[in-house]
């Protein structure tokens, strides 16, 4: 099986990485070339972390048909906010027999990507997301990850009827970890990290724009009252699920099931949770903890729990004080879904 991994961040370097462990043949496509320089030339990715050892892939390009040309399976691991764009790009190069699978869809991002692929090929390939990453990682430097974890349980849908003949055909090594779902919307509604990445950011800014300052973002970040209020956010978005008939998980239940983590409260859960030790803050408001979470997360459960006539009052203030702070539309250009495009 030939792979295609979209995106050469934390999560690119880390899937191109374990993907050439298990043997498979690993494209690795990255838009800006001059991020991947050195990785074009030599194509390791070392690994530190959990393993520690140097992955050669087969492939490094910045052409995005060299990169998914004969590919079986086109694994997109970029941000959720470029989603639009990734599927513009691959329009004219995928097949109805395409695999693409987002890793994560973040909030409905399967759904929007089927949108435009139809507006711009009229082509209608097989699309998945997962609930989340499956890696806990963070880039180093160019051809440099840190995987910190990998993640158990993870949940995985597919737009397609027949998901379950095609999460057969994936390969082993990915299917083990991931739990397949009968809806985009259990993958959707599940999004943990638009719990866990926004409100911490907005309520530590003194910190975070204080350049002589660095600290642990779960550890130090979360404290007990902040995960107070995450608990509440957490409720409302389980209450926008319920409404559309899924059940998902608090997002303390997710960490206890991904991560094998314990405790009675999110924040203790957090503060038990080793593979969370070593991750640093974000070093500026403009993170994808930000721009990313907020533009596809709270926005669309924001958007759909108002056309349920549901009021996510922790959610909604989240939303407002990014807007302020950080001087973005968010609610402008965030994704948004009209109900009957969840059917």
């Amino acid at each position: 099986m030939r792979i295609a991994v979209i995106g050469a961040g934390n999560s690119g370097l880390a899937t191109a990485a374990y993907f050439k462990k298990y043997g498979y043949f690993v494209t690795l496509w990255n838009r800006t070339e001059e991020n991947i320089a050195n990785l074009k030339q030599s194509r390791r990715i070392k690994v530190l972390g959990i393993w520690d050892t140097t992955f050669i892939v087969d492939i490094v390009t910045s052409d995005i048909k060299e990169a998914i040309q004969g590919v079986d399976l086109i694994l997109v691991t970029t941000p959720s906010d470029s989603h639009k764009d990734i599927a513009r790009l691959i329009a004219p190069y995928v097949k109805e027999e395409s695999i693409i699978i987002l890793n994560p869809g973040r909030t409905f991002g399967a759904i929007e990507v089927k949108q435009i692929l139809l507006q711009e090929a009229n082509v209608c390939p097989i699309i998945g997301e997962t609930q989340t990453i499956l890696y806990t990682c963070r880039k180093i430097q160019e051809d440099v990850v840190s995987l910190l974890a990998i993640k158990r349980n993870v949940q995985i849908a597919f737009l397609s009827k027949d998901g379950r003949s095609i999460f057969k055909h994936l390969p082993k090594c990915y299917s083990c970890n991931l739990i397949l779902v009968d809806s985009i919307l259990i993958t959707s509604l599940g999004n943990v990290g638009m719990i866990l990445h926004c409100a911490p950011v907005l309520f530590n800014i003194g910190w975070i724009e204080n350049k002589g300052v660095a600290f642990k973002y779960y550890y130090a970040g979360i404290t007990p009252s902040i995960a107070n209020f995450l608990e509440c956010m957490d409720k409302e978005r389980i209450m926008v699920a319920n409404k559309l008939g899924v059940d998902v998980l608090l997002v303390q239940d997710w960490l206890k099931k991904s991560y094998k983590t314990w405790g009675n409260t999110l924040y203790e859960c957090l503060q038990n949770n080793d593979a969370y030790k070593t991750i640093d803050a974000p070093s500026t408001l403009k993170h994808r903890y930000i721009m990313e979470d907020v533009c596809t997360g709270l926005v669309p459960v924001e958007y759909i729990a108002h056309q349920l006539g549901i009021i996510v009052p922790h959610i909604s203030l989240v939303i407002d004080i990014a807007e302020k702070v950080v001087d973005f539309p968010f609610r402008e250009k965030g994704r948004k879904m009209d109900i009957i495009d969840l059917k």
